[in-house]
């Protein structure tokens, strides 16, 4: 045991210096400043029509390997967006029709409710 322990503290404080005793200082990677992506205010959505020829994990699992950004709304609809233009939207509908033989149609997106009204609804029974 006492071997084993000696062997990792040579392995472990072989990468401390270049063996001349100088610090090897690490690489240092030039960042370049955080810029946040600002997230798409208007824009368009697919309104996906419900498939009851294949389950729905199995179709949304191909929008989330295809990259569609997606949400299932609370009464079961499924939104694939949103996207910058009417056009993307267009083109995102023929590849999801082609790919999957799925029906879509592009809606207008819809900003999310103010988060403060969401703050002051009361909660659910059983909380």
């Amino acid at each position: 045991m006492r071997r084993i322990a000696v062997m990792v503290a040579l392995v472990v404080l072989g990468g401390c210096g270049d063996g001349s005793g100088n610090k090897v200082e690490p690489a240092k990677v030039a960042s370049a400043p955080a810029v946040a992506a600002a997230p798409v205010v208007g824009g368009w959505d697919l309104l996906i029509k419900d498939d009851k020829t294949k389950a729905l994990t199995d179709w949304t699992a191909w929008l989330i390997e295809h990259g569609y950004p997606f949400k299932i709304l609370d009464d079961g609809k499924v939104i694939a967006g949103p996207f910058a233009s009417k056009e993307i939207a267009e083109q995102k509908k023929a590849q999801l029709a082609d790919k999957q033989n799925m029906d879509s149609e592009v809606v207008e997106h819809k900003a999310p409710a103010d988060s403060s009204a969401q703050n002051t609804a009361a909660p659910a029974p059983g909380y």
